[in-house]
Protein backbone atom coordinates (compact mmCIF):
# COMPACT_ATOMS: atom_id res chain seq x y z
CA UNK A 1 0.00 0.00 0.00
CA UNK A 2 2.87 2.55 0.98
CA UNK A 3 4.15 1.93 -2.50
CA UNK A 4 1.22 2.42 -4.32
CA UNK A 5 0.67 6.21 -2.26
CA UNK A 6 4.24 6.74 -3.22
CA UNK A 7 3.54 6.19 -6.59
CA UNK A 8 0.58 8.13 -6.55
CA UNK A 9 2.23 11.06 -4.63
CA UNK A 10 5.59 10.83 -7.15
CA UNK A 11 3.01 11.11 -10.30
CA UNK A 12 1.33 14.23 -9.00
CA UNK A 13 4.87 15.50 -8.35
CA UNK A 14 6.27 14.77 -11.87
CA UNK A 15 3.05 15.54 -13.72
CA UNK A 16 3.29 19.31 -12.87
CA UNK A 17 4.67 21.38 -15.68
CA UNK A 18 5.04 24.70 -15.86
CA UNK A 19 5.45 26.10 -19.62
CA UNK A 20 7.20 22.90 -20.29
CA UNK A 21 6.55 20.16 -23.38
CA UNK A 22 3.81 17.96 -22.61
CA UNK A 23 3.15 14.20 -23.79
CA UNK A 24 1.91 11.16 -22.69
CA UNK A 25 4.44 10.78 -19.90
CA UNK A 26 4.75 7.52 -17.66
CA UNK A 27 3.68 9.89 -14.62
CA UNK A 28 0.24 11.48 -16.12
CA UNK A 29 -0.83 7.72 -16.98
CA UNK A 30 -0.40 6.97 -13.16
CA UNK A 31 -2.39 10.08 -12.56
CA UNK A 32 -5.12 9.18 -15.04
CA UNK A 33 -5.18 5.39 -14.02
CA UNK A 34 -4.56 5.12 -10.28
CA UNK A 35 -7.86 4.91 -9.03
CA UNK A 36 -9.82 3.43 -12.00
CA UNK A 37 -7.29 0.43 -11.25
CA UNK A 38 -7.18 0.64 -7.68
CA UNK A 39 -11.27 -0.03 -7.83
CA UNK A 40 -10.53 -2.97 -10.61
CA UNK A 41 -7.91 -4.81 -8.08
CA UNK A 42 -10.65 -4.24 -5.65
CA UNK A 43 -13.84 -5.69 -7.08
CA UNK A 44 -12.30 -8.02 -9.72
CA UNK A 45 -11.51 -10.80 -6.69
CA UNK A 46 -14.97 -10.36 -5.77
CA UNK A 47 -16.18 -10.62 -9.15
CA UNK A 48 -14.58 -14.01 -9.93
CA UNK A 49 -15.23 -15.45 -6.96
CA UNK A 50 -19.51 -14.88 -7.65
CA UNK A 51 -18.62 -16.35 -10.94
CA UNK A 52 -16.66 -19.24 -9.34
CA UNK A 53 -19.72 -20.28 -7.20
CA UNK A 54 -22.20 -19.51 -9.22
CA UNK A 55 -24.14 -22.97 -9.32
CA UNK A 56 -23.75 -23.25 -5.85
CA UNK A 57 -25.74 -20.39 -4.91
CA UNK A 58 -29.95 -19.49 -5.15
CA UNK A 59 -30.63 -17.84 -8.47
CA UNK A 60 -32.61 -14.38 -6.14
CA UNK A 61 -28.78 -14.34 -3.86
CA UNK A 62 -27.04 -14.67 -7.97
CA UNK A 63 -28.75 -12.25 -9.19
CA UNK A 64 -28.27 -9.71 -6.20
CA UNK A 65 -24.24 -10.47 -5.69
CA UNK A 66 -24.17 -10.62 -9.40
CA UNK A 67 -25.72 -7.49 -10.16
CA UNK A 68 -23.25 -5.67 -6.89
CA UNK A 69 -19.63 -7.50 -8.49
CA UNK A 70 -21.03 -5.86 -12.30
CA UNK A 71 -21.45 -2.43 -10.36
CA UNK A 72 -18.29 -2.45 -8.92
CA UNK A 73 -16.47 -3.38 -12.40
CA UNK A 74 -18.76 -0.34 -14.00
CA UNK A 75 -16.82 1.77 -11.47
CA UNK A 76 -13.44 1.47 -13.46
CA UNK A 77 -14.37 0.02 -16.58
CA UNK A 78 -15.58 3.34 -18.39
CA UNK A 79 -12.10 5.19 -17.31
CA UNK A 80 -10.18 2.33 -18.66
CA UNK A 81 -11.50 2.55 -22.14
CA UNK A 82 -11.23 6.23 -21.95
CA UNK A 83 -7.48 6.16 -21.34
CA UNK A 84 -7.13 3.36 -23.48
CA UNK A 85 -8.64 5.76 -26.20
CA UNK A 86 -6.89 8.94 -25.55
CA UNK A 87 -3.45 7.02 -25.31
CA UNK A 88 -4.59 6.20 -28.99
CA UNK A 89 -5.62 9.35 -30.01
CA UNK A 90 -2.62 11.38 -28.11
CA UNK A 91 0.07 8.67 -27.75
CA UNK A 92 2.80 11.00 -30.33
CA UNK A 93 1.30 13.89 -29.72
CA UNK A 94 3.71 16.52 -28.05
CA UNK A 95 2.24 20.20 -26.62
CA UNK A 96 4.39 23.10 -25.56
CA UNK A 97 2.10 24.98 -24.00
CA UNK A 98 3.75 28.21 -22.47
CA UNK A 99 0.74 30.93 -21.21
CA UNK A 100 3.39 33.75 -20.17
CA UNK A 101 4.28 33.89 -24.42
CA UNK A 102 0.86 33.85 -25.73
CA UNK A 103 2.37 30.13 -27.39
CA UNK A 104 0.47 26.83 -28.04
CA UNK A 105 2.52 24.77 -30.13
CA UNK A 106 0.93 20.80 -30.81
CA UNK A 107 3.42 18.31 -32.63
CA UNK A 108 1.73 15.49 -34.67
CA UNK A 109 2.94 12.59 -36.95
CA UNK A 110 0.26 13.27 -39.24
CA UNK A 111 0.58 16.87 -39.50
CA UNK A 112 3.17 19.69 -39.44
CA UNK A 113 3.90 21.66 -36.08
CA UNK A 114 0.50 23.67 -35.29
CA UNK A 115 1.34 27.45 -34.02
CA UNK A 116 -1.75 28.24 -31.75
CA UNK A 117 -2.00 31.70 -30.90
CA UNK A 118 -5.52 33.30 -29.47
CA UNK A 119 -6.09 35.22 -32.94
CA UNK A 120 -5.45 32.18 -34.99
CA UNK A 121 -8.35 29.80 -33.47
CA UNK A 122 -11.68 30.92 -34.19
CA UNK A 123 -13.96 28.72 -31.36
CA UNK A 124 -12.67 25.93 -28.91
CA UNK A 125 -15.24 23.51 -27.34
CA UNK A 126 -14.09 22.20 -23.88
CA UNK A 127 -15.80 18.93 -22.94
CA UNK A 128 -16.06 17.64 -19.08
CA UNK A 129 -17.57 14.46 -17.78
CA UNK A 130 -20.70 15.66 -15.89
CA UNK A 131 -19.37 13.54 -13.16
CA UNK A 132 -16.26 15.15 -11.65
CA UNK A 133 -15.79 12.67 -8.98
CA UNK A 134 -16.12 9.58 -11.39
CA UNK A 135 -13.10 7.96 -11.62
CA UNK A 136 -13.63 8.99 -15.79
CA UNK A 137 -14.09 12.80 -14.76
CA UNK A 138 -10.33 13.90 -14.95
CA UNK A 139 -10.78 12.89 -18.74
CA UNK A 140 -11.03 16.06 -20.58
CA UNK A 141 -10.97 17.25 -24.76
CA UNK A 142 -10.60 20.73 -25.92
CA UNK A 143 -11.79 21.15 -29.72
CA UNK A 144 -10.23 24.11 -31.91
CA UNK A 145 -11.31 25.09 -34.91
CA UNK A 146 -8.94 27.12 -36.18
CA UNK A 147 -9.66 30.03 -38.59
CA UNK A 148 -7.69 29.18 -41.31
CA UNK A 149 -8.86 25.52 -42.21
CA UNK A 150 -12.11 25.38 -39.84
CA UNK A 151 -12.68 21.70 -41.81
CA UNK A 152 -9.93 20.75 -40.07
CA UNK A 153 -10.65 20.96 -35.86
CA UNK A 154 -8.03 19.76 -33.97
CA UNK A 155 -8.65 18.05 -30.70
CA UNK A 156 -6.35 17.87 -27.92
CA UNK A 157 -7.45 15.22 -24.45
CA UNK A 158 -6.18 15.44 -21.06
CA UNK A 159 -4.54 12.15 -21.58
CA UNK A 160 -1.20 14.69 -22.35
CA UNK A 161 -2.22 18.00 -19.83
CA UNK A 162 -4.41 19.56 -17.87
CA UNK A 163 -6.88 21.45 -20.24
CA UNK A 164 -8.63 23.78 -17.62
CA UNK A 165 -5.48 26.16 -17.99
CA UNK A 166 -5.16 26.15 -21.83
CA UNK A 167 -9.06 27.06 -21.87
CA UNK A 168 -8.93 29.35 -19.51
CA UNK A 169 -5.87 31.45 -21.38
CA UNK A 170 -8.18 31.19 -25.19
CA UNK A 171 -11.18 32.59 -23.02
CA UNK A 172 -9.27 35.31 -21.24
CA UNK A 173 -7.89 36.31 -24.98
CA UNK A 174 -10.92 36.78 -26.54
CA UNK A 175 -12.02 32.91 -28.09
CA UNK A 176 -15.13 31.63 -27.45
CA UNK A 177 -15.06 28.63 -25.58
CA UNK A 178 -17.91 26.60 -25.16
CA UNK A 179 -18.01 24.40 -22.16
CA UNK A 180 -19.91 21.23 -22.33
CA UNK A 181 -20.74 18.17 -20.33
CA UNK A 182 -21.21 14.95 -21.09
CA UNK A 183 -21.34 11.65 -19.39
CA UNK A 184 -17.88 10.70 -21.04
CA UNK A 185 -15.96 12.94 -23.14
CA UNK A 186 -15.34 10.65 -25.77
CA UNK A 187 -12.73 11.48 -28.69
Amino acid sequence: MALLVGARLWAVVAGRRRGGVYYLSGARQVRLLFWPLTGLVASLPFALSVARRAPDLPAPVLVGVGALAVALLSLSVPALLLHWRYAHHDGATAVRFDPGAGLLVVHRPDRPALYVRPGHVRAAVYTRAQARRAFWGQYETLRLTPVAAPDAPLTLTSAVLELAPVAAWLGANNVAVTERRRWLAWV
